[in-house]
């Protein structure tokens, strides 16, 4: 399997704004080193506010920063995010509503996080904090290369590991970390200079409102197109165990974004054509709260990741990010809330992908795309994780230029009331079948040979008289069911067909149903033929269902399309990754909200397996444009 991704969708929301031609011109990232996703998303923790052990100013602490409402609490620590972002952009990360934003590195401190961060991947070469050049190529040095942003990507870091992680050596980026000398003629970089050079360092490394004076005077100076400022005091006062310097530190570099953002929006060059990301390399512990001046594999609470923002260039502002998808009501499981960036628009060649934060093992990238001049996020993680990403781009692909997606479990959500039904219709026959056996056997076939399938390998029954009777009353029950069951689109499906729609993608439903029952289920959503799909192939418009090509061929038939590799399969069953595979599509995908789990899906060999159909959208569009 090339590519396993565990994701959640954001990319629909990317998407969107791909279609809606949101561009940016600028990107800005800022990076606060080991900032606590608690402190972010519901401000002073007030077992360490109380605790001498912390706080040694616990009264000014509480007196600048505590509130007894959770919303004014993390206003107050950090007042730009919780307004201007929070209400103008989008942001990722909030636990308390299952919005999770973690790592993938197992190592869960600085430079790999960093290394990820640029490079898309976790890299168990990268594993440890020690002054060395990165073998690895980062997005930064992809861009650098560029025409058009050749040295216009600059770098300003509190932590002087930074030269060594972006190997300014062999990127050619302009990195100024630590103590480095800006050899600049204007004034103000040249008292900087002076400043940093008289500075006691308190601890250990250039203060980080120097770092920001810095990279801010060179911004106004040299306009950079992609500017990068690494803060570091939160990380180095957390284990120091300081927390009242570490919320002073969290609510001065808020405060330094916020005048950051503001002298963007006060320069032509930048007004409302830069997209602001602000996210961290990793979190703390938390679970032993005397854990939380440490982060690494071996505390509690895993040291997650703890929020990501963005803000700016026409971005469309949703706020919070809660739940799987882009905001929407029903949601599932753990968000992929992860934080975004912004492409950047240049010659017709640049093909940049802005590799982001990490969740739940996935790497969020951003794919500047050849003629595809929009947002979009791709999740990957690569199980041989030292491969370079940037190795997608000299390869040459044909346009996706058709999806089949299967129904229930893939793009509906009914609960397994199918395969209920077919184990109960099967029970009722004589036969014991559980429901675990019903999936295993059955998921993804066409109805009666599922039956069939079950009787005859679990059952030992051989009795195709039986089977066409336990077919019908099948049948029977599973109309009534339809008729008076909760039924839904699985999350994101309806935003990733109407995505594919604006890409001139066909969308193909197929089904091991009866085109009875299919357009029940149809009828039941509301959707309709060539608004949320364009066509419907069931089992009974072919003469063998799955795992045969034969639906799969029909559709490309329809829309004229002659070669299988422009053709993508996507379902939740073993039985539909073996159908694309018998048509020879371009690639077979298995996704985890239906029948099969994993080990189930990984049997039968997909190209990627996705958590749910918010991961589809990157795959499709590196494969049409990369």
């Amino acid at each position: 399997m090339k590519r396993f991704l565990l994701a959640a969708a954001l990319v629909v929301a990317a998407l969107q704004q791909a279609v809606c031609q949101r561009k940016t011109e600028n990107l800005v990232i800022v990076t606060l080193d080991g900032m606590r996703w608690q402190e972010v998303f519901k401000g002073v923790d007030t077992s360490l506010l109380h605790n001498k052990k912390y706080t040694r100013e616990e009264g000014a602490v509480t007196k600048d920063f505590w509130d007894g409402d959770i919303t004014e609490r993390r206003k107050k620590l950090f007042p730009f995010l919780w307004t201007k972002i929070v209400e103008g952009g989008q942001l990722y990360g909030n636990r308390m509503l299952k919005c999770n934003v973690n790592v993938a590195n197992p190592y869960r401190f600085s430079y790999p996080g960093y290394n990820e961060i640029f490079t898309g991947f976790p890299d168990t070469a990268v594993n440890s904090n020690n002054h060395v050049k990165n073998k690895n190529e980062t997005v930064l040095e992809f861009i650098n290369r560029q025409k058009d942003y050749k040295n216009k990507v600059a770098v300003f870091s509190s932590w002087d590991c930074f030269p060594y992680i972006l190997n300014k050596w062999r990127s050619n980026i302009y990195v100024n970390s630590d103590k480095d000398t800006m050899p600049f003629p204007e004034p103000k970089l040249r008292l900087i200079n002076d400043m940093q050079r008289l500075s006691t360092e308190p601890l250990g490394l250039r203060p980080d409102a120097l770092t920001y004076f810095a990279a801010r005077e060179y911004l106004k100076a040299y306009r950079p197109k992609v500017l990068y400022i690494a803060f570091d005091e939160t990380d180095d006062f957390a284990h120091a165990g300081v927390y009242d310097q570490y919320l002073k530190s969290a609510h001065a570099e808020d405060g330094m974004i916020a005048d950051l953002w503001n002298t963007l929006q006060s320069l032509p060059q930048y007004k409302n054509k830069t997209t602001l990301v602000v996210t961290c390399d990793h979190g703390r512990g938390d679970k032993v709260k005397d854990q939380w001046t440490s982060h690494g594999r071996n505390e509690s609470g895993r040291c997650r990741r703890d929020m990501v923002c963005r803000h700016g260039a026409r971005l469309k502002g949703i706020g919070r990010k809660k739940g799987f998808g882009y905001c929407l009501p029903r949601t599932m499981g753990a968000d992929i809330c992860s934080n975004v960036g912004a492409l950047l628009p240049g010659s017709a060649s640049c093909n940049a992908c802005y590799c982001a934060t990490i969740l739940n093992k996935i790497v969020i990238r951003i794919v500047v795309a050849c003629k595809a001049i929009s947002n979009v996020i791709l999740y990957t993680e690569q199980n041989t994780i030292n491969k370079n990403y940037l190795s997608f781009i000299s390869k040459k692909r044909m346009a996706i230029k058709m999806v089949v997606f299967d129904m229930a479990g893939t793009t509906v959500d009914e609960d397994n009331i199918v395969y209920k039904t077919l184990c109960k219709a099967i029970n009722q026959a004589g036969c014991d079948v559980t429901l675990a056996i019903v999936l295993e056997l059955g998921a993804g076939k066409e109805k009666f040979d599922a039956i069939e399938t079950v009787l005859r390998q679990y059952a030992d029954i051989d009795d195709s008289i039986l089977a066409r009777t336990i077919y019908e009353n099948f049948n029977r029950q599973l109309v009534d069911a339809y008729m008076t069951e909760n039924i839904f689109p699985q999350p994101n499906a309806l935003e990733v067909l109407k995505t594919l729609k604006a890409y001139n993608i066909v969308a193909v439903l197929n089904t091991g149903y009866n085109r009875q029952i299919a357009e029940l289920i149809l009828s039941r959503l509301g959707w309709k033929k060539e608004v949320e799909y364009d066509v419907l192939i069931t089992a009974d418009d072919v003469e063998r269902s799955r795992p045969y090509p034969d639906m799969v061929l029909l559709a490309m038939h329809m829309f004229g399309i002659q070669d299988s590799k422009e053709v993508v399969k996507i379902g939740d069953s073993a039985v539909d990754i073996e159908e694309g595979k018998n048509a020879n599509c371009g690639f077979s995908i298995g996704v985890l909200t239906g029948a099969h789990n994993y080990l189930q899906l990984q049997a039968a060999a997909p190209d990627y397996i996705i958590h749910h159909l918010g991961e589809l959208l990157p795959i499709i569009l590196q494969e049409s444009f990369l």
